[in-house]
């Protein structure tokens, strides 16, 4: 064990079965290597990290990321995630798609695709070219700005008005 006289701690500790090793800065910053191998590490400031080549994180066991505060992923190249289970997130406030200047597509969907809102006030709007091959159940109203097709049967419940034209059941 050495320690420095600003409080710099460098420890190799042999004892069997608790082996370790730790660096500490007078700050508080440190890491430690346990006796199974596990490392700690503790930032009491801002961390930088630089790679100038490739960087690989592979890990066989479970990664849990917390963030108190914003988040932030910029990709200069392509984004691509790939997962065998679901895909769950939630949000407090709006999720936004603020740009896109593609497709936004799903390739294959074995399951439903639904879309709801809970606050009657606010809508789900489509606009472009919307292609539905199977059923679509709309609970609330439904706004489409141009063409509509329709193959197969429309039934409505209530009026229908089409071009000012309206077809009451």
């Amino acid at each position: 064990s050495m320690e420095t006289e600003s409080g710099h701690v460098k420890e190799y500790d042999d004892t069997p079965g608790y082996e370790r090793i730790t660096d500490r800065h007078m700050s508080g910053t440190q890491y430690e290597i346990i006796a199974n191998g596990s490392k700690n590490e503790t930032i009491v400031r801002d961390n930088y990290k630089l790679v100038v080549g490739q960087d690989t994180l592979e890990v066989y066991g479970n990664v849990r990321i917390i963030v108190s505060g914003h988040a932030d992923v910029a990709v200069a190249g392509n984004l691509t995630a790939s997962v065998t289970g679901n895909i769950s997130a939630d949000a407090k406030g709006d999720i936004t798609a603020v740009s896109v200047e593609g497709d936004i597509a799903t390739t294959s969907t074995k399951g439903n695709i639904t879309v709801t809102t809970t606050d009657t006030t606010k809508k789900i709007t489509l606009a472009g070219n919307v292609d539905i091959t199977e059923n679509l159940t709309v609970a609330k109203d439904v706004t489409v700005t141009g063409n509509t097709l329709t193959k197969g049967t429309t039934t409505t419940s209530e009026t229908q008005v089409i071009d000012l034209h309206t077809h009451t059941i």
